[in-house]
This record gives C-alpha cells, structure tokens and sequence, in this order.
C-alpha cells in the first residue's frame, strides 16, 4: 500500500508492507523520498522518523546532484554509453533509409540502425525494447536454474519495468523480475534472483532467509553493494519520464 504526505518540505513517499516491523527510509536517484514501514505504524511516528533524518536526506540531495553532473541526460546517439551486463558498451547510431528501428549486438559496441527521422524517444524505445527482449530470455533462463538448484518452483515468472524492484515474490510464489536488471553482471543478475526464489521459505529478511540466500551466493553483500553504487547510473539510462512500459 502506498500513500503520500509533506513531511520538512519534502514530499514523501510511504510504502506499507505487511510483513515490515522497522521503518527505513531511502533518497531514489530521481529525489524522491521513500519511507517503507509496517501497515499499523501511525503517521506521526513517520514524521517523527523522517524528521530525524532530515540530515541524512540533505546529504543524499546533494549526492544526487553530483551525480547528474557526472552522468548527464542521455541522447541515445554514437558515444552514449549503456550499462550491458555490468559493462559500459558504447551506442553506435547509424542512420539509414529503413523504415524500422532495429538493434544489434556488434563485437564491441550496442548498434542502433535508424532511419533519418526517428527522434530521441524513438531511439529510447527501441533500445529498451532491445533490453525487454534480452531480459525476457537470459532472466527466464536464470530463474529455471536457479530454482532447479534451489529445489523450487514458483508459480509463474513475469519480467516487468518497476520502478523501485529488482524483483519481487508474492505470497502465491509468484516472481517478478526487472527486465533493468541486464544491466547489471551476472553474478548480481543471480542474487536477485536468488533472493527472490529464498523468499519462496521465507516471506522476510529473517536470518533464516539470509542464511538460505549465503547457500547459494555467499558473495550476496557484494552484489548488493553493486546495485546500490551503480543505481543512479543505471536509473540515468533508464530515465522514467521517456520510457514506454
């Protein structure tokens, strides 16, 4: 369930989780504040918390700041470069007479053939439908892997463009993926889908569930690490107001 509300000039955003006891409060890479809690936590016990770290939200504005100096907006044109499996392949764009956009995987580069008229948004577009494409088979590949390692079998696996998930598993073991994830290197494509398939047992982040997740990647904290630091660069080429879900 997710609700808003103005807390100390910043718009807030409130996820309530059922399963959730602590509040934990995060700064996305857009500005936006999130505040995940359990259902029952009153309002005021989240402006109370959010209050406390205020300094905590400045401090990560500013990081964001820096960041878009450092990765400015995208213009899906030859010199871009996108996040490929955990490696910067540089956009090669050639422009032809074709009437569709089409994108191939070269020896060292991601290229786009397009015609003369195709606009930024449509460049955009094809690329992440390039994206959807690998994902749909590499992330489905992954998930029979993993899950004939693990010894489970969710019910059902789409592949999905959320905005603030990795990857989710419902309480019918129903798993969901985002297809932004071949973005980031194998490994940390696999502790996703790890973690998820772990949830399969446990519905939470008990040490039980950590303790199922280290069997499997014991190397998960790194991996984590990896989605955390590389967020903004993967959320700049992936930029929410452009893309077509």
């Amino acid at each position: 369930m997710r609700e808003f509300t103005e807390i100390e000039n910043h718009r807030v955003e409130i996820w309530r989780r059922s399963y959730q006891r602590s509040m934990n409060l995060t700064v996305r890479p857009d500005g936006r504040v999130r505040v995940t809690c359990g259902k029952r936590i009153p309002v005021r016990e989240i402006v109370r918390f959010v209050g406390e770290s205020v300094h905590f939200i400045e401090k990560r504005l500013a990081e964001i700041e820096v960041l878009r100096v450092k990765f400015p907006p995208k213009q899906w044109l030859s010199g871009d470069e996108f996040l490929f499996f955990g490696k910067n392949w540089p956009l090669q764009v050639v422009w032809t007479w074709a009437p569709r956009i089409k994108v191939e995987i070269r020896e060292n580069a991601l290229e786009i053939l397009t015609p003369t008229t195709a606009t930024l948004e449509d460049r955009q577009r094809a690329l992440n439908r390039f994206y959807k494409k690998q994902a749909a088979l590499h992330l489905t590949e992954r998930v029979e892997h993993w899950s004939r390692r693990m010894g489970e079998q969710p019910t059902a696996v789409s592949i999905r463009g959320q905005r603030t998930r990795w990857g989710s598993c419902s309480s019918d073991n129903k798993i969901t993926l985002n297809w932004k994830l071949l973005a980031a290197p194998p490994e940390v494509i696999d502790y996703v889908i790890i973690h998820e398939l772990a949830h399969m047992q446990h519905m939470n982040h008990s040490p039980y569930f950590w303790a199922r997740v280290s069997e499997f990647q014991p190397e998960w904290k790194v991996s984590r690490r990896w989605l955390k630091e590389h967020e903004f660069a993967i959320a700049n080429q992936f930029p929410q107001q452009r893309m077509a879900e």
